[in-house]
């Protein structure tokens, strides 16, 4: 490499270029390069290992990065590649949050651009990261399975639109999400507990609404032998 220090533009460049270009040995003398002008980052550490495994998975993950974030469900299909850079990303911030002095304080967060910079030059970074505002919990509750962010955000969405449907009362359709939650937990025994607990939760609250239901029609019958016209109770309504 040069011996002259490299912006982060140039060297988010250069990363690319090598990678790409499947260029590893070229790639980890660079990494050599940044390592030596960022010494006391041990996050920045770690990338030598990451750079490997990426170019080890090449063949299989080539287009792995562009798929994810052009094609629909880009959120919820985010390689596991990502979420390896989050933690990454995690560890400099805990860094750079623990300084004591405004100058160090200053090139923690030059060399967090960096390495926004070198992720940049190996994968569409900034934009994953304004798919995943969230990213620093993705970070920390997702290192075996990033898959499973997105089956518990599944569950939480259905739980939110049968709330929804209750509040309208609309019964078939009730039923219509339970039974994907159902499907989600016999097929996936990992989320098979979370879904389960949603359902109880749904059943918990149908049983709510047909207690208030007998009580209006408890209601309407003690009004009738009073003598007074009642209205009908609201019933279920399966649109």
């Amino acid at each position: 490499p040069d011996s002259a220090p490299l912006s982060s533009t140039e060297l988010a460049e250069r990363l690319r270029e090598h990678y790409l270009a499947q260029r590893y040995r070229e790639l980890s003398e660079l990494c050599d390069d940044y390592e030596r002008r960022y010494p006391n980052l041990p996050a920045l550490h770690r990338w030598r290992g990451q750079v490997q495994h990426l170019h080890e998975r090449w063949e299989e993950a080539r287009d792995s990065f562009t798929i994810a974030i052009e094609s629909p469900g880009a959120k919820e299909r985010a390689p596991r590649d990502y979420y390896a850079a989050l933690r990454l990303r995690a560890e400099t911030l805990r860094e750079l949050r623990s300084r004591d002095g405004a100058d160090e304080r200053a090139l923690d967060e030059q060399r967090l651009a960096d390495l926004d910079e070198y992720l940049s030059g190996t994968a569409d970074y900034a934009r994953f990261l304004e798919l995943h505002p969230d990213w620093e919990e993705l970070a920390k509750r997702h290192d075996e399975d990033p898959r499973r962010v997105y089956e518990e955000q599944q569950i939480a969405a259905r739980l939110e639109r049968i709330k929804g449907l209750m509040r309208e009362r609309r019964l078939k359709e009730i039923v219509r999400e339970a039974e994907h939650l159902l499907a989600m937990a016999a097929i996936d025994s990992s989320t098979r507990l979370h879904c389960l607990r949603t359902l109880r939760d749904v059943l918990d609250a149908l049983k709510r609404w047909d207690e208030a239901l007998d009580y209006a029609q408890q209601l309407r019958e003690t009004v009738e032998r009073l003598g007074v016209e009642a209205p009908e109770p609201r019933t279920l309504t399966a649109k």
